[in-house]
């Protein structure tokens, strides 16, 4: 990944998931690195899975520059915003010391 280290701990990825849970997890990271390769100017980045009860969480964490464009003009974070609030889920973006996104989306999704 263009001289960036990626480290992922996928212990809790599941061949049990949905198809929507996984579709949603493939997409909100690829928007997710698409963005951080863009805009970050990071030399790490860690992808972290933790399945619950109920719950998945996919936490994206960098140590690029932060959030360099606001926040309503970003497409891609919209996008992924949405898309995971159309499911249920909760979506929660931190700007500090890099970018962390954390996406929780519920097991068996709602329609």
């Amino acid at each position: 990944m263009a001289g960036i280290q990626l480290f992922t701990d996928n212990e809790a990825v599941s061949e049990n998931w949905t198809a929507d849970v996984q579709n949603i997890v493939s997409a909100i990271i690829q928007e997710g690195t698409t963005n951080l390769l863009k805009y970050s100017h990071a030399n790490l980045v860690e992808i972290k899975f933790t399945e619950y009860d109920s719950t998945i969480q996919v936490i994206i964490k960098d140590n690029g520059l932060g959030m360099t464009v606001k926040r309503q003009g970003a497409s891609g974070v919209n996008g992924m915003e949405n898309r995971v609030l159309e499911a249920h889920g909760k979506f929660t973006i931190k700007d500090k010391d890099g970018v962390v996104i954390i996406v929780e989306l519920p097991k068996e999704l709602i329609k």
